[in-house]
């Protein structure tokens, strides 16, 4: 993820992706596991008071929809 975040242009530290992880990493192994994933992204997608952290699951998001050759968004890959 690390390397990733780097082509992307982000300045984010090393426990800053740590404490992302954490906050979804249910076994405390320091990795997400599957289950671990599909629950976040439940949690982030159905809370209505928006209470839940959403740093993973909007860094997950961008990277479903960008294309790895730009590393940006544009409307018509949302739709």
């Amino acid at each position: 993820m690390t390397a990733t975040l780097r082509k992307l242009g982000s300045r984010m530290s090393r426990k800053e992706i740590e404490r992302m992880v954490w906050e979804f990493d249910d076994d405390l192994n320091k990795h997400i596991t599957e289950r671990e994933f599909v629950n976040m992204y439940k949690r982030c997608t159905i809370d209505p008071s928006a209470a839940e952290s959403k740093n993973l699951f909007h860094l997950t998001q961008f990277l479903m929809y960008c294309r790895p050759e730009r590393y940006k968004i544009t409307v018509e890959d949302t739709l």
